[in-house]
């Protein structure tokens, strides 16, 4: 009788503790649970604020967008105002000063400057923070070259209206142009990736024909002597571009 006693006394001690060990394994388990519980309902909630955040920011670059087309287009029109204007001032002919230096008719800056596109630089700026990766830089390069052009249009420093000065005008428009023509497929909703062959000089060299209208009178005058009108602004794009563009496609 004392041995099944005994016996029974260290069972139930035995079997107090596997009990306590079940309770623990199961506590341990329902905490486990609980937590990865918690945590699926975290990443959910991180999920479904992302794909909010990610919704809220393609429907800002659509309206970005939705803009684009109008405020390039004004752009357009300036940068083709600026070649015309300096195509005719070479145009009108040249003479020698007494030290022998060409000078040409003065540029009408005021005119260029009376209707600045800064509305239209405004919503590209804008743009430039919903806009994807391939085309933003190219956004914020036209805000830029905006920027210099319309400083150096603003320039009085030189008294004397050299070639060399409005050529380099027209070269800063054609690339203005250039930046234009390759942006507005993105904002038409056309392309979301920038062509492979958009870094090309011969592109920018294109633009200087393409900002002045072929059946204005300015254009049935100077596209019969595309071979040579702009050679001088030619130079002026391979020197500022070309290496430029050469690094960019090697990359």
């Amino acid at each position: 009788m004392d041995d099944w006693i005994e016996c029974l006394y260290k069972w139930q001690t035995l079997a107090a503790g596997l009990i306590a060990l079940v309770g623990a394994l199961c506590a341990a388990g329902w905490t486990v649970h609980k937590i990865n519980k918690q945590i699926n309902l975290q990443k959910e909630s991180f999920d479904e604020d992302k794909r909010r955040h990610n919704e809220a920011i393609m429907r800002k670059e659509l309206v970005a967008r939705a803009e684009l087309p109008d405020a390039l287009t004004e752009i357009l029109k300036f940068a083709s105002n600026i070649v015309t204007e300096c195509v005719e001032k070479l145009e009108n002919g040249k003479k020698n000063n007494d030290e022998g230096t060409e000078i040409f008719q003065k540029i009408d800056y005021k005119k260029l400057l009376s209707q600045p596109p800064k509305n239209s630089i405004n919503i590209i700026k804008t743009c430039i923070e919903y806009a994807n990766a391939d085309y933003a830089p190219y956004l914020l390069r036209l805000v830029l070259e905006y920027q210099i052009n319309n400083a150096r249009l603003s320039d009085r420093s030189e008294t004397i209206m050299s070639s060399d000065r409005i050529n380099g005008h027209i070269a800063d428009a054609a690339f203005m142009y250039y930046l234009v023509e390759l942006i507005f497929p993105y904002a038409r909703g056309q392309n979301t990736t920038v062509p492979k062959d958009a870094k090309d000089p011969k592109k920018i060299k294109a633009a200087v024909f393409n900002s002045i209208q072929l059946n204005s009178p300015l254009g049935m005058r100077v596209f019969p002597q595309q071979t040579n009108i702009f050679n001088e602004v030619y130079e002026i794009i391979d020197f500022r571009y070309g290496q430029e563009f050469e690094d960019q496609s090697s990359n």
